[in-house]
């Protein structure tokens, strides 16, 4: 099965502004089953690739960094919303593994899950619009 990397940078009960990680881009957060905010960054194919990351990022002062191994390929999310200004995540309480990811154009992008098939993403994003997210859409990584 094939697997891909990312470095989990934080576990944190209450969430941080994304702006506070300026020297790293692309970083995600989601709220993880064990209530804690676990901010991410990046999304590599090798363990090797995935040391890269975990040495930049300690250069860069973060300290408990850890590599997280995935079991999964993404191809597809779901993009509930987007912003520039950040959105509490009582507005998405009805959700579980929200992401939210600071795009280098200052838009904060909140999605749900990782699906290697298109016809997984499609299911997801039915379930939102049943929930009361009109404005969601697939989005390919």
């Amino acid at each position: 099965t094939p697997v891909t990397y990312t470095v989990q940078l934080f576990a944190l009960s209450k969430p941080v502004d994304l702006s506070y990680f300026r020297n790293l881009d692309g970083i995600s957060v989601h709220l993880d089953a064990d209530n804690l905010f676990k901010y991410t960054w990046g999304c590599v194919n090798t363990l090797a690739e995935a040391q890269n990351l975990k040495n930049q990022a300690k250069s860069r002062g973060y300290r408990d960094v850890i590599i997280r191994r995935r079991a999964i390929v993404p191809e597809y999310t779901v993009q509930v919303m987007a912003g520039k200004a950040p959105v509490n995540f009582r507005y998405f309480s009805k959700l579980d593994r929200l992401n939210v990811s600071l795009g280098k154009d200052g838009y904060n992008r909140y999605f749900i899950g990782e699906y290697a098939d298109i016809n997984d993403a499609r299911n997801e994003l039915s379930r939102l619009k049943e929930m009361g997210y009109p404005g969601a859409f697939i989005k390919k990584l």
